[in-house]
């Protein structure tokens, strides 16, 4: 339970669900602590392929016009989604206080959806342009500078021909 904590924490904190009764005609979705390993550089490491290629455009793209990049992590990623539809869940096991999500948890279908529409909107809002083909792919003009950041899960990478537009965008997120 005390590894569970710090998560709980997390979703009271954001105001993730809120307790009410089930209703009989919806269906309710179970929940269940799944605990996984990161692995490190000594472990055999598994990639989403679709990743695997963006990556690698991104990368073929930042070599050919000179650029560093750097990457955000960001913490609790699917707790920040909001979710317009209504779910409901069952309690989880020794935290028995809360369920119908209002915001995206992990797991839900509609969580990497709802995840991505924040920032993305948030890019856009900025002056950012999304990608006509790679949609987790934006790009800002500065007259002779440019930045490009791609969003993949919990990853924000991005690089920019002009080396003072990594503090400025740093500060933006």
């Amino acid at each position: 339970v005390l590894i569970m904590n710090p998560m709980m924490h997390h979703f009271q904190k954001n105001s993730i669900w809120k307790l009410v009764s089930s209703p009989n005609d919806k269906s309710i979705i179970g929940t269940k602590w799944i605990f996984k390993n990161k692995l490190d550089e000594n472990s055999k490491v598994v990639h989403n392929k679709v990743r695997l290629e963006v990556i690698r455009i991104l990368l073929s793209f930042a070599t050919h016009h000179n650029m560093r990049l750097h990457q955000m992590d960001v913490k609790c990623t699917f707790l920040n989604g909001i979710i317009s539809e209504k779910v409901f869940m069952k309690q989880p096991p020794n935290f028995e206080s809360g369920t119908f999500p209002n915001r995206a948890l992990y797991g839900l279908k509609q969580a990497p959806r709802a995840w991505y529409e924040k920032p993305s909107s948030f890019l856009m809002k900025n002056g950012f342009q999304r990608g006509k083909v790679d949609t987790t792919l934006f790009c800002k003009n500065y007259d002779s500078h440019f930045i490009i950041v791609q969003i993949y899960v919990d990853d924000i990478t991005f690089g920019s021909t002009d080396d003072s537009l990594y503090g400025e965008f740093s500060e933006l997120m």
